[in-house]
């Protein structure tokens, strides 16, 4: 599949908000098996991917499910790459569900068949080197100097020897024309796709402070357990349900296709 990406600016968030504020872009990621759109009206900017605030702070909102693979780390070495920031310092969510979070490959959201760096291998890098590149245009404008005096640096816009960090521009950056195709850093400049090797979950894993599945719960949660037929393709034919039900803590018993479930 060609996942090179020519989007419109429509294809983008703008004028939308986040807590915080500051930069914000998403984009559709199935959009190119899909015909997702950004949600351009929404002030809850329910599918953006990155958002850099006025108090510098980056936040890479993480499509795929980290199931020890590593795309925790991987995708943000993409998304670093091309903003010129060192991956320890973005700040990285789970996204929850929305349609443009689709994966590029299968059209649906979901992670698996080692697509995951594949298919956003261009698509979050070109992202992020618009990103850069808005703010580099933001900065030229509000402090009135040409684009060509303006170079960045782990995360700062470097001016004339001065540096200052990419919030202080990032509103400014928001109100403007997000760009569609900046240049790419060559792979022969890599400072941290396939170089930076630190993984980025390794600490709240380690210290048990990283949220998994099972940890979610809430009022009125409950969960299943799963029967299923044996042998491919069976389905159901008959089971106790008032026996199961009967048990210590059994909230019902729903029959699936291919087996029973217990809650």
């Amino acid at each position: 599949m060609d996942t090179s990406i020519n989007a419109s600016r429509r294809d983008f968030l703008k004028h939308t908000t986040l807590a915080g504020g500051g930069l914000i872009v998403g984009i559709p990621l199935a959009g190119f098996a899909a015909s997702a759109m950004a949600n351009e009206s929404s002030n809850l900017a329910p599918n953006a991917i990155l958002q850099i605030t006025p108090s510098n702070e980056i936040h890479f909102y993480l499509p795929r499910s980290e199931m020890g693979q590593g795309v925790y780390t991987g995708l943000t070495t993409l998304l670093a790459e091309e903003l010129d920031v060192s991956p320890n310092k973005i700040l990285i969510h789970q996204t929850g569900a929305h349609d443009d979070y689709a994966n590029p490959d299968f059209g649906m959201q979901i992670t698996g068949g080692s697509t995951s760096i594949k298919g956003h291998f261009q698509p979050l890098r070109q992202l992020a080197a618009n990103a850069r590149l808005v703010l580099r245009q933001a900065a030229a404008k509000d402090l009135n100097t040409t684009l060509d005096t303006i170079q960045t640096n782990d995360g700062m816009l470097v001016i004339n020897g001065k540096t200052l960090p990419y919030g202080e521009f990032a509103n400014s950056a928001n109100a403007m024309d997000f760009p569609e195709d900046a240049p790419l850093t060559p792979s022969a400049e890599f400072k941290y796709i396939g170089k930076f090797n630190a993984r980025l979950d390794a600490k709240a894993k380690s210290t048990g402070t990283a949220q998994f599945g099972l940890d979610v719960d809430f009022p009125g949660l409950h969960k299943a357990a799963l029967k299923r037929c044996p042998v491919y393709g069976g389905t159901m034919k008959k089971f106790d349900a008032e026996t199961v039900k009967a048990m210590p803590g059994v909230k019902a018993v729903v029959a699936i296709h291919n087996g029973v479930a217990v809650v």
